[in-house]
């Protein structure tokens, strides 16, 4: 339904209190639209609840009840999860339900609170009597029409730990936010400049909350620049013992336009006719071995990460297959088994994230690794992040952390 922000016992609650609903949609769908209002997320992954939920109450609510639906565990912005505890930083930990504080009764909500910091900071604009009139009165609309929310800078949020950039910021947070700006009465022709200061208020709030997935991109990207201007490819090997190479090579492009009148391009070797006939099209040849160097900086942040979610999976997979368990739906940082096992499967997750850290050291491994391939500016090697004073025993009890 989208009720997965609430604590588990209001999740709970919520489906007693519409449990008559629940019922009615699984009884008959097609009278009744509470399954597929503009309120559900997900409608007919709900409506399949539905039916389940129908059926275990007509069980006289069994706890022997067998379920089919799949149950998923999601992380929260897994990408910052892992750098909170890679770099043992407490405040991206708890925004991220990495660590959950003593006697706290609900999930944190990364996207929020990055919403609330560009709220407090757009409410400062508001009394700055040297801010230009334009971005008062631009704060002023936002603040007055609660235009920013979780959903405005999700993505912004979401891809930080991935490379993201400002102008990546810009452009996710002009798509989520243009169509409210313009109902709120801003000209057409001020939506482009708006934007762009609301998403540098966006860009100011996300280091308020994110702290160490920043400083662990930066120190990456900067290992792989010094490797890039040795030509070679960057390497490493994930706590799996899975081997990773990245190698983005540049290509040779050419610009043709065929006699006839159409246009063709090569890919892998092979044409592909296109209808256009006006337009030139550029294929490229990958049949050179120079290391694309801006592409092999921009690469290593979300590839390590995306190796880490990964590292995490398979570790998992296997814990949990040792201990019963041999039904999954797995989607990069969703993981999900049956309702019956949900609660065991969820502590797993949680001892495999918690070993991922405390028996490995994933950073440290990639920089002794690439510092030996590096050999003209050993000098220029970046200093480790210093880490922060998160305890990893405390991902034991996190039990936000996939959920």
């Amino acid at each position: 339904f989208g009720y997965d922000k609430a604590c588990y016992d209001d999740r709970v609650q919520w489906v007693l209190d519409h449990e008559k609903e629940i019922i009615q949609s699984a009884t008959a769908p097609e009278d009744t639209d509470f399954w597929c209002s503009d309120k559900v997320d997900s409608p007919f992954c709900f409506l399949a609840a539905c039916f389940e939920w129908k059926a275990y109450v007509q069980s006289g609510r069994s706890r022997h009840f067998i379920s089919h639906i799949p149950v998923a565990l999601d992380g929260s912005c897994s990408g910052i999860q892992h750098y909170s505890a890679m770099l043992l930083d407490e405040i991206g930990a708890l925004a991220t339900n990495v660590k959950m504080l003593p006697n706290a009764t609900r999930k944190e909500d990364i996207y929020q609170r990055v919403a609330d910091e560009t709220i407090k900071l757009l409410k400062h604009d508001i009394t700055d009597p040297f801010l230009k009139p334009e971005y008062i009165e631009w704060a002023t609309l936002c603040i007055a029409h609660n235009l920013l929310d979780r959903s405005v800078v999700k993505r912004a949020v979401m891809t930080l730990p991935y490379g993201s950039t400002f102008n990546s910021c810009s452009h996710y947070i002009r798509e989520n936010i243009t169509a409210a700006l313009f109902a709120a009465g801003l000209p057409q022709d001020k939506l482009l400049t708006c934007t762009a200061f609301i998403a540098g208020r966006v860009w100011k709030a996300i280091p308020l909350v994110v702290q160490a997935a920043r400083t662990g991109m930066d120190y990456l990207k900067a290992l792989a620049t010094l490797v890039a201007k040795e030509g070679l490819p960057v390497t490493w090997t994930t706590p799996t013992g899975f081997v990773v190479q990245q190698s983005y090579y540049e290509a040779d492009s050419e610009r043709i336009r065929l006699a006839t009148g159409e246009t063709i391009t090569i890919k892998g070797g092979i044409p592909v006719w296109t209808p256009d006939k006006t337009k030139l099209v550029t294929f490229k040849k990958p049949d050179t071995k120079r290391i694309d160097k801006k592409r092999q900086i921009s690469g290593i942040a979300p590839n390590f990460i995306h190796s880490l979610d990964a590292s995490h999976l398979m570790f998992t997979v296997k814990a949990a297959a040792q201990q019963g368990i041999q039904d999954f739906a797995l989607i990069h940082d969703s993981l999900a088994t049956h309702a019956g096992k949900t609660e065991q499967f969820a502590q797993i997750i949680r001892q495999c994230f918690h070993d991922l850290y405390a028996l490995h050291t994933p950073l440290e491994d990639i920089t002794e690794h690439l510092s030996a391939q590096i050999t003209t500016d050993k000098k220029k090697l970046p200093d480790f992040p210093d880490k922060g004073t998160l305890d990893l025993k405390e991902i034991l009890n996190a039990l936000y952390l996939f959920s």
